[in-house]
């Protein structure tokens, strides 16, 4: 509160009339960041609307990295974060999933955008403190390969290195999210048939 109050140029006293405490100004730093985001509409198609539901997490992580250093599942009952909340819900619920589906496969979206944001943000961070990008850093671990990798006891490994798939860029979100929502395709496939 001293540093936020200090770059106002206020009193931290003075902060207190405002908010009663840090936790209440991180909520409401939280929603304010949230009404930046482009929510999709309400009767829009599911997969477009969970896509760009998403994309707009991923995009305010991003902007706000800070925001995943809280705990997002107790994320503040505050308007624009009901707002995306109520948005993600709105996708699915007449697509054809029960209500605890639909929640369930929220979750999963929200899982996946956080992780890999998560992601994103610590290789940003190493590359910084470190000098190396994740290229450079695999580079300098060849000697491991070579020296101590044992190929019997890790077969699986050895058959996915040697057909290259290590060689395609780490999570990637875009592909990744398509992925996903073909595995939510499937169960919204699977609850029309059984409506």
């Amino acid at each position: 509160m001293r540093r936020v109050a200090s770059a106002l140029n206020v009193g931290a006293m003075s902060l207190y009339t405002y908010v009663p405490g840090r936790t209440e100004l991180i909520d409401l730093m939280i929603d304010r960041v949230y009404a930046e985001m482009d929510l999709p509409e309400a009767g829009a198609q599911w997969r477009p609307a969970l896509a760009q539901y998403a994309r707009e997490h991923w995009a305010l992580y991003q902007r706000h990295p800070w925001i995943l250093q809280t705990n997002m599942w107790r994320a503040p009952l505050a308007p624009h974060v009901l707002d995306a909340q109520e948005a993600g819900l709105r996708t699915l619920i007449d697509a054809g999933p029960t209500e605890r589906q639909v929640v369930e496969i929220l979750s999963v979206v929200d899982n996946f955008v956080q992780g890999q944001a998560r992601t994103v943000i610590a290789e940003t961070r190493e590359k910084e403190s470190t000098g190396l990008d994740s290229d450079a850093y695999w580079s300098s671990m060849s000697s491991f390969w070579v020296d101590f990798f044992d190929v019997e006891r890790f077969p699986t490994m050895t058959r996915i290195w040697n057909a290259g798939a290590f060689d395609e860029p780490q999570g990637p979100f875009e592909s990744s999210l398509e992925r996903l929502l073909d595995s939510i395709e499937l169960t919204v496939d699977r609850a029309g048939v059984g409506s």
